[in-house]
């Protein structure tokens, strides 16, 4: 093994230009694979998170009792399980003690505990998709009938100094013929939130109107669960609760505020070019290395047949050229892989311009090892069938 490595040595050194060229090809080959297989997985990891990070759209919503939450949320398919909330509508007017009384048309969402009014599937994709804070004043509701508002709409009462409101007393009505209906009684404004969360996907529907979070103690159960997943988990999550509680009782959504089919047609389309990029290069670098092999070993004609007088077999042969060729491929393999990491954020970035579509791109080291190996892979089988099939190097 030493022997072959001295040897691989003085024949790049040997011949120099030769070396350069093959290094030259090398770097074009490695690159050209690189390219295709960081930016291909890449894009496909980046929906994959593009799609995970708004999971509050993909829900099972099932019909049982409030005991099965326990048993639910332990499922390994399930990010999180709460009490299905109460949303109602209100246009009406909303007083806020010391302040005043203003017309409001706005959606009032409900639930006994915090895990079910803003589920941690609600804050995590928040983070996801906005730089503010989710409670811009005050805190979250923590006791019972204590309720939350949105930036935007306190802006609209020209009450900038959110502070002011923190503590007060609201109620929001309506009225119904003579009669006034109270959708809110006399709750304390504990806190004002970031508009931005209306902009998840679970709530997007309800964005262009006000909105208010209530902690309610004395709400009844809804009779149903909801249960939030990951995208590629809710068809399984869907089979298992319905096999569990009956399909009757199990209902699936899937909402997205993104192009999901224009997602999935991207990254299919993306991914069978790629392949077939990739697939082209290592035919076209096969056909190339049997050629450089061949002319490599004409080329070497008598350090071959001193090879074979100094008493070393075709096996130490394979093991010079496979040193060789690893030594020259250092240098190709670390520019490859610097240049295709710069080309894939550029590519990126240039689709996330034409689709509207934020890609955010991880740089991994799984393209370079495939690349890698299927190279090695290609220099090894080229080397050992020319190797042994080598006549005039046999004949002398």
């Amino acid at each position: 093994m030493k022997i072959s490595a001295i040897f691989a040595f003085k024949n790049i050194r040997r011949y120099p230009l030769s070396s350069l060229g093959r290094s030259l090809l090398l770097f074009v080959l490695t690159f050209v694979v690189v390219l295709a297989l960081m930016f291909s997985i890449s894009i496909a990891d980046s929906i994959s998170d593009i799609l995970n990070s708004r999971a509050s759209g993909n829900t099972v919503v099932v019909s049982t009792d409030e005991s099965e939450l326990t048993n639910i949320s332990k499922l390994s398919f399930i990010k999180e399980v709460a009490v299905y909330p109460s949303k109602i509508f209100s246009s009406g007017e909303i007083d806020i003690e010391d302040i005043g009384t203003f017309q409001i048309s706005c959606n009032v969402i409900k639930a006994r505990d915090i895990n079910s009014l803003i589920p941690q599937t609600y804050v995590s994709e928040f983070n996801n998709i906005s730089d503010d804070d989710l409670i811009l004043a005050g805190r979250l509701p923590e006791n019972d009938n204590e309720i939350i508002v949105d930036s935007k709409y306190i802006d609209s009462l020209q009450i900038y100094d959110y502070n002011q409101i923190l503590g007060k007393k609201t109620s929001i009505y309506h009225r119904y013929f003579n009669d006034m209906v109270f959708d809110v009684s006399e709750s304390t404004i504990v806190g004002v939130y970031s508009r931005s969360l209306l902009n998840i996907t679970a709530l997007n529907s309800i964005k262009d109107s006000a909105c208010c979070f209530l902690l309610d103690g004395s709400l009844a159960y809804s009779g149903k669960l909801i249960a939030y997943c990951d995208l590629e988990n809710i068809s399984e999550a869907e089979v298992f609760l319905q096999k569990q509680y009956g399909a009757t009782n199990v209902i699936r959504t899937t909402k997205t505020t993104i192009p999901f089919n224009e997602l999935v047609n991207i990254s299919s389309f993306i991914r069978n070019i790629m392949v077939l990029v990739c697939l082209v290069v290592c035919l076209v670098y096969t056909v190339v290395r049997i050629i450089t092999v061949t002319n490599h070993l004409h080329e070497k004609e008598d350090f071959v047949s001193a090879i074979k007088a100094f008493g070393l077999k075709d096996k130490s042969l394979v093991f010079i050229f496979l040193f060789e060729s690893l030594i020259i491929s250092v240098i190709p393999f670390i520019l490859s892989g610097v240049l295709s990491a710069v080309c894939t954020k550029g590519i990126s970035r240039y689709v996330s311009i034409l689709s509207g579509i934020g890609y955010g791109v991880k740089i991994r080291f799984l393209p370079f090892a495939i690349a890698f190996a299927i190279i090695f892979a290609i220099n090894f089988f080229t080397i050992i069938v020319f190797v042994y099939s080598y006549k005039p190097a046999k004949n002398e």
